[in-house]
This record gives C-alpha cells, structure tokens and sequence, in this order.
C-alpha cells in the first residue's frame, strides 16, 4: 500500500489544492474560538480569511505555474479521503516479531501473560520486598533481569544500551533515553531505622546524590548523541530533595491560585470591578494584588514593613498598563523573583522550622530557596551540555504534589534556552525548542495548563516544546487523596481524560498551523530570493498508546496541511520561495516494550512518500504525505541498575494490567510466531 521515499518531487496540481483547502479549513477555525475555546478571539473571522487569500495568492503564484489565485480551484477534503486515511491505520504493524530471536519472543510471551494476572501484579511490590527480608533479593533481581527488566528496559550499561538504540534505528525509531531512577516523598515508618543523621549530613549527602546524576544525564547525552534527533529524558525530582520540591509546590501555585482564585469570584458577584484581558482572564489591580495575593502569603506580616508593594507590582506588570491576570502571576511571583521569595518563608517561631512536617503549609525554609536555585542551576547545566551535543531534553511530569515546581523550574529555563533571537518575530518559526516541558492530561487541571504555558511563551518570546501523556501514578494519586482527604486531582473518568488528550493534540496542531500560515506570509512579504521557512513552533511530541489519539493527530495534521512537504529540483531556483517541512514539529512515541506493533507501523508509514494510487479516492489525496523528515516515530528507553529501576517496572506491569484485552491480544501475536517458527519453518 504504502511506496517508497522519491527525491526532488515536485508538487502536483493536486498537492497544491489540497494545501490550499486545509488553509482555508484553518481559517474558520481561526475565527471560531480563542485559546479556550469558549472566548470570542481578538481577530475577527473574515480578518483571517482575507489574510488566508493573500496566502493563498502566494502558493498561486509560487506552484500553480502561472495560473492566478482566482482561477485555482479551492477544494474541500471530502469526508470519504477523511475516512480513508483514517481506516487504513490499523496501527499494528506486526513486521517486528520478525526481527525478534526466538529466545525475545518467548521472553515476551511470558512476561505479558503474567501482565494478564491481576493478583500478581498487584501484590508484586509486596513480592520483592519479602524476598529483601528474608534475604533473597539477590535471587528475585536475578529472575526480574531477565524477565520484565529485559523486556521494557534497554540495559544496565552502556554498551546494552547503545546496542537497543541501534537494533531500534534498524527499524527506523529513535530513541528517548531515560535514566529510571525516581524520587518521592519518605514515609514516616522510613525514619529511625539506622543511626541518626545531622541536618547537615544529610543536607550534603543529597547535594552530593545531585551531582553525580547530573553526571549521569550527561552519560546519557554522551550516549543519546550517537544518534541523530535524539532526547534525553530528565526527572527532576531528581535534581533536588523531595521534602524541599513537596514544600516548594505546596506554597507556590496552590496559594497564588486560591488568592486569584478568590479574586475572580469577587468579580463575578460585583465586589469588584472586572476586567479582562484578550484571553479571557481577569486581570487585577495593585490594590487587589496585595489585599488578595501578597497579604495571603505566610512571610508577608513579619515583612510588611519592608515590602516594596509598588515595586514588586511594576515587575509583574510587563506591560504597564496597571493590571495583571493569572499567567503574569505565575511568570512574575516565582522563586527567583528576588523581591518577592521570602515571602514564602515561615515566619519565626513556625513550627515549619526543622521540625516541619510534610503536609505543613505554614512556609518554607531558607534551605529550600537554596535547593530551588540548584535545581534550575544544574537544569540549566544539563539542557547546555545537551545543546552542545546536539541532544534534546525533555523534562518528565511526576507526582502532582511536586508539578507546581517542576514546572517553575522547567518554564524558567525554557524561557533562557528556548529563547527567539530575534525581536522582530523574523525567526520564531525556524527556533527549534531545546527543552520540553510535560503534561500529565489525566489530571483536570493538565489542558488548562498547557494553554496557558503556551500563552507565557508568546508573552515572554520563546518557542514552545511539549510531550503529552496520559498519565502515569493515578493509583497513586488517588489513594493519596483519599488518604489525606482532599479531592483527587485526577479526572474523575477515562472519557475525560481522553477529551483532556485529544482537546491538547486539537490546541496544539492548530497553533501549527496558525505558525505555518503566518510563515507563508512572511514568504509573501520577503523580497529574498530562495528563503526558506521552517515551521518548528510550537513542537508537539504525541507519547500516546491509544490508537484514536494517534489517528486523530495524523488526521488533524493531514486536513490542515502541517506535514506535507515540497521538495524542488535544482533546476528549479525561482520557485524555492517556500515553508520548508516541520522537521521537529510533530513526533510520536510509545514505552520500550509495550505497543511495539503501532510504533513499527507508525515508522514505516513514517518513512513513505505517497499513498498508494491504486487504494480508494487515493488519486485526490496529498501525494507528498508523509516524508521521512517531516514525522518522528521514538521509543521511549528506560536504563538503570535493576535494583533502581523496579518502581519503574512495577508501574509498566501494572499499565499493561490494565489494558488487558490489548495485552492479550499481544500475546496472541507473539505465540502464533513463536509457532510458525517451531512448527512450519522450513
């Protein structure tokens, strides 16, 4: 069905109807919603459709061979060519059993038939902690090495890891190395066990576990670098210790949130006035900002005398114009804001000095500032070094108690290493994001979230890159919440965690677009000859196992143009006038080991050219979809020491558990090989 890859294709007819009807599709979306699609935009709907005919005008001019706009027929995908493309992605591509030994399959076979027995991967956690009391550890690392650790980790060395990057390069993936080793908070029952230990020991111990993983990371680097278009995965639970990241994301966005929060109320019911800013959002005064936001904060009363309201106020209110709405909070009131951290911290006397507890919110500690600055410190070291090499970073989602840090830390140094280096806008398109930032959607506040960091990085000029997941702790999560009797901050069903997801793949593709379409009109606008424009913001990278997530984005992608490509022949300089492919906009991404036949699919329909002519409508459909360079296909590669990585084992053992009809059905495909190699090879 699918052919090969051609060289210097140049545009047909067809191509340039198809590119210039998903514009005009773009545009009614464009002038139909705003960022939360509830909102009227600021740019009214046939604003955007005469800017869409002047672009429309330049593909013309640029393609149709002399023909004019006006004479070029603008058509709509029909809904059979939607339906096609959709139907002939099965997403199971079963062509990789064949590259796996005998010994592979059969290890496969059993580990995800036990992945179908509840009660052993329930209670598989309380099996390895028996073997460690009675001292047979040795034995259960020894038969998980070979099982489950072999299956979904690529190693405990370099060269086993190297050698699982180049079997899946063979297969046309790439890799994400992920040095699997998690941080979380302590239980109570983990103290006292052993000799005692001085705050400061302790305090040195772990600055000390901090530096040798960032040297970690940066093996991981050196490692990811031998291949191109590479990631490196980083927790950052890891760069700092979990008692300060879970003090630090209790008084950061939760409080500012209630105290806007709070204030938006107060609005809506007339208490105060309201005003909104383009997006929707209320925007709030200085008067406001210190009765709502700053009196509220737990230093603010031992301080008040030496607060600076006016000035702190002035350096949230970028603008000027004497109003700041949520995204400027979050942006203006973080840990590095000098004026305003101690406000954070416990007043005197608190009992959250060095007898705090967990759970208490009455400040934080002068030591937490200082892990804070560390961690965006060596962040910022490991996103330089991988700069250096040519490798990307993503940073991981985790616990939810420890996100509203992790993301002020990661957003920070995206706004430094992601920065655009122009100021006239000239180049936003071709600055490929070197540090992504994760979303966990199955949790209500993910989606809202992620519009509003994208709104920051138009604000303060940076491009944009983002992986979207599911989720990966909610058994955690809940019964945290249960546990401490608050509401759980995961969507309370799996409809509304799909709507989160794919509500995000909508968002973001239409940003695509949106960078695509105002590209072409800097083409139109540019009086250099042979320009070329990449589209690389935002940068989205799809981490998704569910089949109708991945196919609802190369279906979106398709009908709106984002990754068709024009390749043009030397011979052919006049017309090199172009929007080059999104060669980093759009990749996809599934676990080592789990979902191996849609990713071997996905890759080999990553590396086609056209769609076969003799299938269906075909001959109406885009030839150029897709290009080897336009879409990513990644396996997501787990490493460590096996007594380290088990968390992480656990928690794939249990995500297969709970999707058992596609396990077994994995199964079933495993089985019927390992059966046609034993019993009808020739």
């Amino acid at each position: 069905m699918i052919q090969g890859i051609r060289k210097n294709h140049l545009p047909s007819k067809t191509n340039i109807t198809w590119l210039l009807s998903v514009s005009r599709s773009y545009s009614g979306i464009t002038g139909a919603k705003s960022v939360y699609g509830s909102c009227a935009t600021s740019v009214a709907p046939s604003t955007v459709w005469n800017k869409q005919r002047a672009v429309n005008s330049v593909i013309s001019r640029s393609y149709s061979q002399g023909q004019s706009a006006d004479q070029t027929e603008i058509q709509q995908p029909t809904k059979e060519q939607v339906k096609y493309i959709t139907e002939t992605i099965k997403l199971n591509d079963k062509s990789y059993l064949k590259h796996a030994t005998l010994g592979q399959l059969l290890r496969n076979s059993f580990v995800y038939s036990c992945c179908t027995i509840p009660w052993l991967v329930n209670n598989s956690l309380k099996l390895i902690e028996f073997t460690e009391r009675i001292h047979l550890s040795w034995l259960s690392h020894w038969f998980i090495k070979r099982t489950f650790f072999k299956t979904f980790c690529a190693g405990e060395n370099e060269r086993e890891i190297v050698g699982s990057m180049k079997r899946l390069k063979g297969l046309g993936i790439k890799s994400i190395l992920d040095y699997s080793v998690e941080s979380d908070l302590k239980k109570d029952d983990d103290a006292g066990n052993g000799k005692a230990k001085s705050e400061n020991e302790v305090i040195e111990e772990a600055k000390k576990a901090i530096d040798d993983l960032v040297q970690e990371y940066k093996k991981s680097i050196d490692m990811a670098a031998q291949q191109r278009d590479s990631f490196v995965a980083v927790k950052v639970t890891g760069l700092i210790t979990p008692d300060s990241l879970y003090r630090l994301s209790t008084l950061y966005e939760p409080v500012l949130r209630k105290g806007y929060n709070d204030l938006v109320i107060k609005a809506s019911n007339g208490s105060i006035k309201s005003v909104k800013d383009i997006n929707g959002l209320e925007k709030i005064d200085l008067t406001q900002f210190k009765t709502g936001i700053l009196e509220k904060l737990p230093g603010y009363s031992h301080n008040a005398s030496s607060v600076d309201v006016q000035k702190i106020f002035s350096s949230i209110d970028k603008d000027g114009d004497g109003y700041i709405d949520f995204i400027d909070l979050m942006m203006g009131m973080g840990y590095s804001n000098k004026l305003v951290r101690n406000l954070f911290l416990a007043p005197p006397h608190s009992k959250s000095t060095s007898q705090a507890k967990k759970d208490d919110d009455s400040g934080i500690r002068p030591l937490d500032l200082e892990f804070y600055d560390n961690l965006t410190e060596r962040l910022r070291e490991i996103t330089m070094y991988g700069i250096q090499k040519r490798t990307r970073i993503m940073a991981d989602a985790e616990h939810s108690y420890f996100q509203p840090t992790i993301d002020q830390a990661v957003l920070e140094v995206c706004e430094s290493v992601n920065k655009f280096t122009s100021t006239n806008g000239s180049n936003n398109f071709q600055v490929d994001p070197i540090l992504y930032n994760t979303y966990q959607l199955y949790t209500k506040s993910g989606l809202y979230r992620l519009k509003t960091d994208y709104i920051r990085s138009v604000r303060q000029g940076w491009a944009f890159g983002v992986k979207i997941v599911r989720g990966a702790y909610m058994a955690l999560e809940n019964a945290r919440a249960l546990e401490l009797g608050y509401e759980t901050p995961i969507n309370e069903t799996l409809q509304a965690t799909h709507d989160s997801y794919n509500g995000a793949i909508e968002f973001l593709l239409g940003k695509i677009a949106e960078s695509k379409i105002k590209a072409l009109q800097m083409v139109q606008s540019s009086n250099e000859a042979s320009k070329v424009i990449s589209v690389n913001n935002p940068a989205i990278f799809i981490a998704s196992h569910n089949h109708n997530s991945i196919k609802l984005a190369i279906d979106r992608s398709q009908k709106l143009g984002l990754i068709i490509k024009h390749d043009f022949s030397d011979t052919d300089k006049k017309n090199k006038n172009v929007v080059a492919d999104c060669s980093r906009t759009l990749g996809f991404g599934q676990l080592f080991g789990m979902q191996d036949g849609a990713t071997s699919y996905l890759a080999n329909y990553m590396l086609a050219a056209e769609i076969d002519a003799t299938s269906g409508n075909s001959s109406q459909l885009p030839k150029a979809f897709p290009s080897a360079k336009s879409l990513h296909v990644y396996k997501y590669v787990p490493y460590g020491p096996i007594a380290k990585v088990l968390p992480y084992l656990i928690r794939r053992a249990q995500e297969n558990s709970a999707v058992l009809d596609t396990v077994k059905d994995e199964v079933r495909q495993i089985n019927n090989e390992i059966k046609s190699r034993l019993f009808f090879s020739s």
